[in-house]
């Protein structure tokens, strides 16, 4: 709980790097933006 620290963190994978070193640990969580891009771009 929050007495702990953060339950969760949500980052994007904007950074493909950040998401690399993080994407395994708690309490990381990783959220994409491949549908938001591709939509805005009419893909």
């Amino acid at each position: 709980g929050p007495a702990n620290g953060f339950t969760y963190f949500w980052i994007t994978d904007s950074c493909p790097f950040t998401v690399k070193e993080v994407s395994s640990r708690r309490p990381f969580e990783i959220l994409s933006l491949a549908k938001a891009i591709a939509s805005s771009l009419q893909i």
